[in-house]
Order: structure tokens, then sequence, then C-alpha cells
């Protein structure tokens, strides 16, 4: 199963992806949204997440769970 389907990341699929607790997930969304300066109910972006992360935008697709 693909985590990442779209180009809007949500909690949940950072949870996934780090492989952690929902509130951890949920506190690291907090921490990207506030990296890049958007309100706490803001969205996350594919390529924001892997910028981030440090990575391509292909790694995080081909990412399964």
């Amino acid at each position: 199963m693909k985590v990442f389907t779209t180009s809007v990341v949500f909690e949940k699929e950072l949870t996934l992806f780090l492989n952690c607790h929902r509130k951890t997930g949920k506190k690291y969304y907090q921490q990207i949204l506030a990296h890049y300066k958007k309100a706490p109910w803001g969205l996350l972006s594919l390529q924001e997440v892997a910028a981030y992360y440090h990575l391509s935008v292909d790694d995080l697709t081909s990412f399964e769970r």
C-alpha cells in the first residue's frame, strides 16, 4: 500500500511514513507547518515534505507501508 497517493500530505500519512504514534506525527506535522510559516490548520504539499526531509518526491511517492 502506497502511503502518499496525492500531492497533499495529511497527518495520518506523515505518521505512517515516520512509523510513529499519531500524536507524535501530529507534532512533526505542526513543526513542518511552522518551518514553512503556514497556519496551524494549513496543509502541506508533497514537495514541501520532500524538501524538509531532503528527499526527492519520487522517493516519497514510491514509499510503501
